[in-house]
């Protein structure tokens, strides 16, 4: 018989973790599908949408949903960034593995999608200050964050909903996010990272900005 349950890495399942339960749930740049068809199988979601640009991912998100014996409840859809979702119901988007100013583009592109009941989930590989300081100027606010360890690696994940109130947010929290106020050792791993990035940055320029910045994670981390 086969396991019906799939395991995620640590980045995955920070992700999972975020997604609310009973959701309609779609997963952008899903690639095998994996997170979608997991998030079923454990009974989160209800139904699931696997969306990529291109029909190679595609063609393996729909081999994934068939294993699993879940073609009535996940679906695997061709779409640039949100394109294809704008007339299907969905709760909970996931946007993981790209980077932010790529994340902010596939959100500024269906500005139909920023509505108060849809929550964004979010995992920037890269460049997550700017993403931070675009939502928070584009109306958005971060419910939760958290860290995930991914073998060398440490990501941030957010939860993030739509208020309409623009803001620009301090240098340490586009630096940091809620994670500043966590106290795992994830989160103590991505603050030290931070702290890494912010030294090289001031000894580099030699930056009022960056060297409070960097004396301020020091004070963080234990």
């Amino acid at each position: 018989m086969m396991n019906m349950k799939i395991r995620l890495d640590n980045r995955l399942s920070a992700v999972a973790g975020m997604i609310r339960r009973g959701s309609v749930f779609a997963d952008i740049g899903s690639d095998h599908a994996y997170l979608a068809c997991a998030l079923v199988l454990r009974g989160v979601c209800l139904k699931a949408y696997a969306c990529d640009i291109n029909t190679g991912p595609l063609s393996r998100a729909g081999d994934t949903i068939k294993k699993y014996g879940l073609t009535d409840r996940v679906e695997a859809i061709l779409s640039d960034g949100l394109s294809a979702l704008r007339d299907v119901r969905v709760d909970d988007i996931a946007i993981a593995g790209m980077g932010g100013e790529l994340i902010t583009r596939i959100i500024g592109d269906a500005p139909w999608a920023a509505l108060e009941d849809i929550r964004f989930i979010l995992q920037p590989m890269t460049k997550a200050e700017y993403l931070r300081e675009w939502l928070y100027a584009s109306g958005f606010e971060i419910e939760a964050e958290a860290a995930a360890i991914d073998g060398r690696f440490v990501y941030p994940v957010m939860r993030v909903k739509y208020t309409g109130k623009s803001r620009k947010i301090p240098m340490l929290f586009a630096w940091t996010g809620k994670i500043w106020d966590n106290t795992d050792d994830a989160s103590q791993h991505y603050l030290c990272r931070m702290h890494a990035k912010a030294r090289k940055i001031a000894r580099a320029r030699n930056d009022e900005e960056y060297i409070r910045l960097m004396r301020m994670l020091e004070e963080k981390i234990r």
